[in-house]
């Protein structure tokens, strides 16, 4: 078992220590670093490996480095292994003792700790990058002790494994060694080896283990699978199962997520005593069995003796794991065990993990009635030519609808901010008639002056030219359908605003709702266009049709505000 680990300059993560229990779950979002902590341990199980092959009996120091070459990167997928660097840098310019310019290797180091068979054992190792297909790896400093590690030759049997997602199966599968099936699987050739996983675990002398898990499999998808069949004549393996008391049927025709669960099972339960690397193995079941599958990998692991290290982005495998097992959140190269915070599972019930991760990845958080009151901030940024406001409102912050519930954005922001420190929020309401306490450090609310944000579109003008486009490509081009259409903006409109666009109608009616949608609605009709050509989620493409000089300046000015407030130190 790994108790601890410390990764440094290993692909997006500088330097993090990372402490595990025999069953974690890493949760994150993509790219967020859940992977790479498995692909890490992976890299320290390579140089285990190598280093107890090629130094153990010899009498070679303990600097010098064992070749670890491209190809035993089985489960690192890179074309040139200073990839699997930090920023791809494998060297540093420095100045020598003279002064003169030179340059020094930076190192990968993995440092770990942990218990193999009741004994207690530290390691760490160092890697240099060699060439494009090689790396030297060799024994590093203790940090405890400042002299160079001892090689713990205990390490030697802990069997540590990375299992991925498997992706179809194939139709004829040879059988192999124990050897074979792992270096199979560190190949990322899952498919290859599913029959081979169930025939060892099937001829294990303790019987009551493959009952076991027929039981479990047939309890979760009302099927029995038949024992796997070696044909001594061409060397092949076969198996099959029975559906509702149907005749038999290969197991390549299970659906994928069941083959998945068949995997994973056979393997935790034909390898015991084992660090286990399972990436995604939620992948290719619905999120209804995603639990119940996590439950049972847990509880065969921990009934095995083995360690599981999960890399997921389920909430379901998330929800279950919390109560139970060690929970680490990983976002951008960062972690941190998070279900033994105070107060955290009960914030988790009320917002959502998902809200958490989001706001810890982007910390500001902008808070609008919809999310198309967003795309009209973003589109009239473009529009008024800020397009660094655009940008950043499309990429730094955090977007989170409310419906215009003030208690809610007091809620969410408050709760969040007790475990990100250096959050902020900018909260924009439609005109909700009445004075809004601005008490919360960090957050600002604000309020338009008109009833919503649609009512700065300039109208009717902006219609107009809408109509104006679109009639040259469709029905309008003979100007068969402009009367109608000046018909029905008259008609929805009272006669002392057709001609001012700064009457009071154009502020205080709900244009969303009560204006725009009627027209569209009876003008699509009458011209035959589908109902859903402009409605309310597409209304903010109506700011292209404006004039910038027929923009309120409340719109330049809350735009503004929202940036120097996100970005004020």
């Amino acid at each position: 078992m790994i108790s601890k680990i410390r990764i440094k300059n290993f692909r997006q993560i500088e330097d993090q220590t990372i402490e595990f229990t025999s069953a974690v779950v890493i949760v994150g979002p993509n790219n967020g670093g859940k992977t790479t902590v498995l692909q890490a341990i992976s890299l320290f199980a390579i140089a285990v490996t190598n280093w107890a092959t090629e130094r153990t009996n010899s009498r070679a120091s303990k600097r010098t480095g064992v070749a670890i070459s491209i190809e035993d990167l089985l489960n690192i997928p890179v074309t040139e292994v200073n990839q699997i660097w930090r920023g791809m840098a494998v060297r540093e310019g420095i100045k020598n003792e003279e002064g003169k310019p030179t340059a020094k290797n930076i190192r990968i180091e993995i440092h770990a700790e942990g218990l193999t068979k009741n004994i207690p054992w530290r390691v760490g190792f160092e890697f240099d990058y060699g060439r494009d297909t090689l790396i030297y790896a060799r024994l590093t400093t203790d940090p405890q002790t400042n002299k160079l590690y001892d090689f713990p030759e205990i390490l030697i049997q802990e069997r540590i494994g990375y299992l991925p997602s498997i992706s179809g199966l194939s139709s004829v599968e040879d059988k192999l060694g124990k050897g074979s099936i792992f270096r199979l699987i560190g190949q990322g050739k899952t498919a290859d080896v599913l029959r081979n996983v169930c025939l060892f675990l099937y001829e294990d002398e303790d019987k009551s283990r493959w009952k076991k898990f027929v039981e479990q499999i047939e309890q979760i998808f009302k099927i029995t699978l038949n024992a796997p069949q070696h044909n001594i004549v061409n060397g092949t393996l076969s198996m099959t199962y029975n559906e509702l008391g149907k005749k038999s049927m290969d197991i390549a025709s299970l659906g994928s997520g069941a083959k998945q669960t068949v995997l994973l099972f056979s393997y935790l339960m034909a390898f015991p005593n084992s660090v286990h690397l399972l990436d995604e193995p939620d992948a290719h079941l619905e999120v209804i069995r995603q639990s119940n599958i996590y439950d049972k990998i847990s509880d065969i692991a921990k009934s095995n003796d083995t360690q599981i290290i999960i890399a997921s982005h389920s909430e379901s495998v998330l929800e279950r794991a919390f109560s139970r097992d060690t929970v680490i959140s990983a976002v951008f190269g960062e972690f941190e065990v998070i279900n033994n915070k105070k107060y955290l599972k009960s914030t988790l019930t009320t917002i959502g993990y998902e809200q958490l991760l989001i706001s810890k990845q982007k910390p500001r958080i902008l808070y609008v009635e919809g999310t198309t009151d967003f795309d009209f901030l973003k589109a009239f940024a473009k529009k008024i030519n800020r397009i660094d406001i655009a940008d950043f409102l499309e990429n730094e912050v955090c977007v989170h609808p409310v419906a215009n519930d003030i208690n809610a954005v007091r809620q969410h922001f408050t709760t969040l901010k007790e475990f990100i420190p250096f959050l902020t929020g900018f909260a924009v309401f439609d005109n909700l008639r009445k004075e809004i306490a601005n008490e919360i450090k960090g957050l600002s609310f604000c309020q338009w002056s008109r009833n919503e944000v649609e009512n700065y579109l300039p109208l009717p003008l902006s219609i107009q030219n809408y109509v104006d486009l679109i009639s040259g490509n469709g029905p309008l081009s003979n100007g068969k359908y402009l009367p109608p259409f000046q018909k029905i903006i008259t008609a929805n409109t009272i006669p002392a605003a057709l001609n001012d666009i700064d009457h009071s109608f154009w502020k205080n009616t709900k244009i969303s709702d009560d204006y725009l949608t009627p027209i569209f609605e009876q003008f699509f009709k009458e011209i035959g266009f589908p109902r859903g050509t402009m409605d309310k989620s597409k209304y903010y493409k109506l700011v292209d049709y404006c004039d910038i000089s027929d923009i309120d300046q409340e719109v330049s000015m809350l735009l503004n505000d929202i940036y120097e407030h996100f970005n004020q130190t």
